[in-house]
C-alpha cells in the first residue's frame, strides 16, 4: 500500500489514501511504524495526517515529535493532525496540553 502512495498517478494512489483513511484505526499501530521510518517527506506526510484521523491519543507523543521536523510540509500535517487529536473529548488533561504547548511553540518558531 506504501507503494501507491507514491504513485504519481491518481488511479493508484487515491484508492490507497482512501483505503488507510478508511482503516486509519485498525492500522494505527502500522501506520505509526511506518511513519517513524519513512524517508518520503510526502508519503511521512500523509501517514502523519492519517495518524490525526484515529483520534487516538496514544499517537500524540509521536506526532508532536514531528513538529520540530526540517521539512515544512511534515510540519504542516503534524499540527493538523495534533489539532484534529486535540479537538477530540477523550484526551487527558495532560495531553492537551502537550498539543497546546507543542502548537504554541511551533507558531512562536514561524
Amino acid at each position: 500500500m506504501l507503494a501507491n502512495l507514491r504513485a504519481e498517478d491518481s488511479e493508484q494512489f487515491d484508492p490507497a489514501y482512501r483505503e488507510l483513511l478508511a482503516n486509519a484505526i485498525l492500522w494505527k499501530d502500522e501506520i505509526l511504524e511506518a511513519a517513524k521510518y519513512e524517508r518520503d517527506y510526502r508519503v511521512k506526510s500523509i501517514l502523519i495526517e492519517v495518524l490525526g484521523e484515529t483520534r487516538d491519543h496514544s499517537v500524540i507523543p509521536y506526532v508532536a515529535t514531528q513538529l520540530e521536523s526540517d521539512i515544512s510540509e511534515v510540519k504542516f500535517w503534524a499540527k493538523v493532525a495534533l489539532q484534529s487529536l486535540r479537538n477530540n473529548s477523550n484526551l487527558t488533561p495532560e495531553d492537551r496540553v502537550l498539543v497546546d504547548q507543542r502548537i504554541q511553540m511551533r507558531q512562536r518558531n514561524r
